[in-house]
């Protein structure tokens, strides 16, 4: 009995020993997850100010032609001659086509016999009615009613009168437009018919105008903007260009027009630029490339790209507050390099994180190494 006593005591002391060791060793353990969870995590970092950057940016443009017009005759009629071939330099005003269509000149001269003859009547029946009024002074010679239809008659001719000459009047016109001129300077760039070609306002269908005039001693240069630099840019802007048919040579240009709205199909804003051409270098049509400065938002923060974390949920930056991560939504702005700018819950002074990454979650303590 002794012997199994002293065993049993045995056996309870190595229990009870195996218990602290195993209760030591989950302590031990417990300590350790502890340290490893509240380990701070290194960071580099770097105090937040404002600023503002510039990206070059290229773009492909085109030279278009200031002014440009499809000249087509007005009336069917026959090209009686022609004063201009392509590549003639032009003046406003200049007679550039003579058309003849004899019908037209029978209506204007019919229309000019017909206003002379009104006028005729109605100077005959005014005459008429100024002698029947200074006869009509004397009592008795002259009844009211003859007086009245005699002012009636020279009324009615004045009034015909006045509308054949309305009628020569249109005849005019029209006979004008058989005479076409430049509405402006410029160059003849196609010429479609030759004389005694017959021409029409049907021609406007078919697609081919008699003469195609342009304004190329200043230039359009048109290039289309994405949606996401039109903020950037403002009229009176710089830009430079260069056009494939003469490599080498460099030009500058200004922007003069904005469209001011979203081409809805391609997502762009078109932008002009007024080029100075009276040396006749450039022509239109060329294809340009160009060279601009968008000039960022002065009023926001400049951060390098690492301090940018961007994933399938958010983008921000990753603010320290009482040295422990902080997640800050933030929108992008313009990009340069190795730097781009952010707009969002943010002042200048506040500290982030150079370095981040997703996996600095928030509320991790931080370790800062400034840069």
């Amino acid at each position: 009995m002794k012997t199994i006593k002293k065993n049993n005591i045995k056996v309870y002391l190595g229990l009870l020993i195996l218990g602290f060791i195993t209760a030591s060793c989950s302590s031990n353990n417990n300590n350790h997850r502890k340290v490893a969870v509240n380990a701070a995590v290194d960071v580099q970092s770097f105090v937040l100010t404002t600023g503002q950057i510039s990206a070059p940016l290229t773009v492909p443009g085109q030279l278009v032609p200031y002014n440009n017009v499809e000249l087509y005759a007005k009336e069917n009629s026959y090209v009686k001659s022609i004063n201009v071939d392509i590549g003639t330099r032009v003046k406003k005003g200049q007679l550039l086509v003579n058309l003849e269509a004899p019908e037209m000149i029978s209506q204007y001269n019919q229309a000019q016999a017909d206003m002379n003859t009104k006028l005729a009547t109605y100077k005959g029946s005014k005459a008429n009615y100024e002698r029947l009024n200074r006869t009509s002074k004397i009592p008795g010679t002259i009844s009211p009613n003859d007086l009245d239809l005699a002012l009636a008659k020279a009324s009615a001719d004045s009034a015909q009168w006045k509308a054949s000459q309305s009628s020569f009047r249109q005849a005019a016109d029209l006979l004008n437009y058989l005479s076409i001129k430049a509405p402006f300077d410029g160059v003849i760039t196609v010429r479609n018919v030759s004389p005694g070609a017959y021409v029409g306002p049907g021609d406007k269908s078919s697609g081919k105008p008699l003469l195609v005039l342009q304004d190329q001693n200043r230039l359009r240069l048109t290039m289309n903007i994405t949606e996401g630099y039109t903020g950037y840019l403002n009229n009176r802007d710089t830009v430079g260009f260069s056009v494939r048919a003469l490599p080498g040579q460099k030009f500058v240009a200004h922007i003069s027009r904005m469209a001011g709205g979203i081409d809805p199909q391609t997502r762009t804003e078109q932008v002009e630029m007024d080029v100075d051409n009276k040396d006749h270098v450039l022509l239109p049509q060329m294809y340009a490339d160009i060279s601009l400065q968008v000039k960022g938002d002065q009023h926001g923060f400049v951060i390098p790209r690492t301090a940018l974390v961007t994933n399938a949920e958010r983008v921000f930056v990753i603010s320290i507050v009482n040295h422990k991560a902080v997640w800050v939504d933030v929108k992008k702005g313009l990009e340069d390099g190795n730097t781009i700018t952010v707009t969002g819950a943010l002042k200048a002074g506040d500290v982030l994180v150079a370095n981040a990454t997703d996996e600095i979650r928030l509320g991790t303590p931080l370790r800062m190494a400034t840069r």
